[in-house]
Parts: structure tokens; C-alpha cells; sequence
């Protein structure tokens, strides 16, 4: 038992050295999907941003974002968003959005508060995004 105690300690020591491999806390993952039956146009670009849920001015200023090119892949799209953890406050609230915008305009937005990494809120998330409503003229 003790030869494979050490060696699940070497597998682990190594992973923890691995620059490649996200470590606990400095990152959020997951899927960006959405329930319409359309396919993802050439054009279209997924915006994910981390954002600091305590504050009201939250949408403005993003912790962490990231833009991905779907480039004919369609939904569900993964994603993996790497953070600064000294850009974290721990007594803070923090919420995954995500956005699909199609010829540069919004189609899909996260419509509901998805909370992440602080205060036991998870790091892997899946995110449902709602169609964005054409305003009626």
C-alpha cells in the first residue's frame, strides 16, 4: 500500500507544478449554450467575464474576460476563463456572464445572476443564455 501512496503523492507534486493545468481559485470553467435551434453564424463571437457581484457598477468593470471564436463549432461551446486571485476579495460576491454577440450585436445574454468562486459558490458552471429581445418599434 505504501508504494502507491507514494506514487498518488509524485502524480500530485507533479501536477502541481504543471504551469498548464488550472490550479484552485485562478480560474472558472464551463459551457456556454443556448435552447434555440439555430446554428451559430460565422460571425459570431462569445464573450465570458468574471465580475465582482458586490458592487453596482459590476457590469462595467470585469475582473477577468475572455472572447472566443466559435469558428463553426456550435453550442454547447466550452470555455475557461483565468483570473488574478489577488484581484479576489473573499468577503465579496462574484458572478460568471456571457454573451453571444452575432455581426457585432448582442443575441444571447446570461439571464440570471450565476455565482462563482468565493463563499463556497463552484468554479465549473454551465451557463444558459437567454435570446435577446429586438425592441419593438
Amino acid at each position: 500500500m505504501r508504494p502507491l501512496a507514494l506514487a498518488a503523492a509524485g502524480l500530485l507534486a507533479s501536477c502541481a507544478g504543471n504551469p498548464n493545468l488550472p490550479g484552485p481559485a485562478t480560474w472558472v470553467s464551463g459551457h456556454v449554450a443556448y435552447r434555440e435551434r439555430m446554428a451559430l453564424p460565422a460571425d459570431a463571437e462569445v464573450r465570458v467575464m468574471l465580475v465582482d457581484a458586490s458592487r453596482r457598477d459590476s457590469a462595467d468593470a470585469a475582473v477577468a474576460d475572455t472572447v472566443i471564436r466559435p469558428d463553426g463549432r456550435q453550442v454547447p461551446l466550452p470555455f475557461v476563463l483565468r483570473f488574478d486571485p489577488r484581484r479576489i476579495d473573499q468577503r465579496h460576491e462574484y458572478a460568471i456572464r456571457a454573451t453571444i454577440t452575432i455581426a457585432g450585436r448582442p443575441a444571447f445574454i446570461t439571464p440570471t445572476l450565476v455565482k462563482v468562486v468565493t463563499r463556497d459558490h463552484p468554479n465549473m458552471v454551465d451557463l444558459m443564455l437567454a435570446r435577446v429581445q429586438e425592441p419593438s418599434n
